[in-house]
């Protein structure tokens, strides 16, 4: 688990985080994954007037790089200036480490981040999906065709994407609630495996893993929200496991959950 059970559970809610990791979440978070520079990052996605978009969502664009002079393809998530409800540097760098410490083979790899103080939007880089998102392939656009997910296909993702989910909840000291569960946030590999992304503002639960509750802050998609929620503003992993109920019936319909 390495540094996971230590840190996990830092909410971005605690006062109390900043002057515990304030000094040393820069210095730990380079040792877990890399700092690019704002140069840097404009470099990967080369042409920025007109970068490659992938992917797009409330929070902001993902933009498809190249690292290490094009040997290395990536996805950039810039998210958009105000979307992280005005966090500061050391709340974003917090959320940051704890992305870094997230290593399961469903759960979306971080590679690393950006964050500078003259550059008011945090960027962070993952390990580039080959085959897009699963929502890509069941509701595919017009102009976009794709052969049907063969349903042996269909069934191996969903047991990966159980597996992130139960790692989610039960990996560490705390469980870890996905504050967006939805199939545009699972990614597929070279080899289909599927990779659980949007993780930055999930929530951090108790000990207690049959009981942890955080109220949520939002909720973008209200089709994959339990009715307990919706009722109450609590989220807890029980809405998760809602949601991925409300995951399988898409997979196996291919209808889209209406908001």
């Amino acid at each position: 688990m390495g540094l996971f059970p230590l840190l996990s559970c830092f909410s971005i809610n605690d006062p109390g985080e900043n002057r515990l990791l304030g000094t040393t979440t820069f210095n730990i978070l380079e040792e877990l994954c890399t700092h690019f520079s704002l140069a840097e990052i404009k470099s990967a996605v080369r042409n920025i007037k007109k970068p490659s978009v992938i992917g797009e969502d409330s929070f902001g664009v993902v933009y498809k790089g190249y690292l290490k002079k094009g040997a290395t393809t990536v996805a950039i998530k810039w998210f958009r200036k105000g979307s992280l409800s005005g966090l500061s540097e050391s709340q974003l760098k917090n959320e940051v480490l704890f992305l870094c410490q997230l290593h399961h083979p469903n759960i979306m790899p971080l590679i690393g981040f950006c964050i500078e103080r003259d550059h008011p939007h945090l960027i962070l880089v993952h390990e580039y999906m080959l085959n897009g998102a699963l929502s890509d392939h069941l509701h595919p656009k017009s102009n976009h065709k794709v052969d049907p997910l063969p349903w042996k296909r269909r069934l191996q993702i969903c047991i990966g994407v159980a597996r992130g989910l139960h790692y989610l909840h039960t990996g560490g000291k705390c469980s870890v609630i996905h504050n967006f569960f939805k199939t545009c946030y699972i990614l597929l590999d070279q080899i289909w495996e599927p990779k659980i992304s949007g993780l930055l503002l999930s929530k951090r639960g108790s000990i207690d893993v049959a009981n942890s509750s955080l109220v949520a802050r939002n909720h973008d998609t209200f089709a994959y929200c339990d009715p307990e929620y919706l009722a109450t503003g609590i989220l807890t992993v029980k809405s998760n496991v809602f949601s991925f109920g409300v995951v399988l019936l898409e997979v196996v319909s291919a209808k889209q959950g209406k908001d």
